[in-house]
C-alpha cells in the first residue's frame, strides 16, 4: 500500500454543482477557479472591440453569432468562459455545446496591486 496521491485530496465537482454557485467561476477538470474581481477596464475594451469586429465581419451569417461571456461545456467536469466567441449553428440556449469558430481570450499582465 503507497502514499495517498494527491489528486485523491482534491474536490471534484460537475456542472449540476456550477450552475448552483454564485459569482463568476471555471470548472476545469472538476476543481472551481473563482473569476473575480471583475476584469479591469482595459481588458473589457479589448474584448468589446472583438466583439463588435467580429459581428461587423459575420453579419451576411445567417447561422453564427459573436457572443460574450458564454458558458462552454466541454464535459461534465470543465465548464469555461471565453471572453468573446464566434458561433455557428449552436443549438443550445444556455451554454455552448460546439467548438466555437473563433475563441478570443484577452490576458493583460497587471501587478496584483492595481487592483
Amino acid at each position: 500500500m503507497g502514499a495517498p496521491r494527491f489528486e485523491e485530496y482534491l474536490p471534484n465537482y460537475t456542472y449540476d454543482d456550477y450552475k448552483l454557485w454564485g459569482g463568476d467561476w471555471e470548472l476545469i477538470d472538476g476543481i472551481p477557479y473563482a473569476m473575480s474581481p471583475s476584469p479591469i477596464k482595459d481588458h473589457q475594451l479589448i474584448a468589446s472591440n472583438f466583439l463588435f469586429e467580429l459581428r461587423v465581419g459575420i453579419k451576411d451569417c445567417p447561422n453564427c453569432m459573436v457572443v460574450s461571456e458564454l458558458d462552454w461545456k466541454l464535459n461534465d467536469s470543465t465548464t469555461i468562459r471565453p471572453d468573446v466567441v464566434v458561433l455557428c449553428d449552436e443549438p443550445h440556449d444556455k451554454y455552448i455545446t460546439k467548438a466555437p469558430q473563433i475563441i478570443v481570450g484577452s490576458y493583460l499582465k497587471i501587478n496584483s496591486n492595481e487592483r
